[in-house]
């Protein structure tokens, strides 16, 4: 972000919780109160993340966003 701190969106009541778990896959639901902004768009409410277990076995964020 280059524009100052007190330009940006701040968040609230961030909950996070899994949606599916499985050996290679996992996906996590984040919803949260966004303040509005001069930089951002519209307030969101929630995001979606996506993750897969790379070979090494960590995770590894694969897609994330509204969808």
């Amino acid at each position: 972000m280059n524009q100052p701190a007190a330009d940006q969106s701040k968040f609230t009541d961030i909950r996070c919780h899994a949606t599916s778990l499985g050996a290679k896959s996992a996906a996590v639901l984040c919803t949260f109160s966004e303040s509005a902004s001069p930089t951002e768009g519209n307030p969101s409410t929630f995001w979606t993340i996506s993750f897969h277990r790379t070979a090494g076995g960590g995770w590894l964020i694969d897609n994330y966003g509204q969808g």
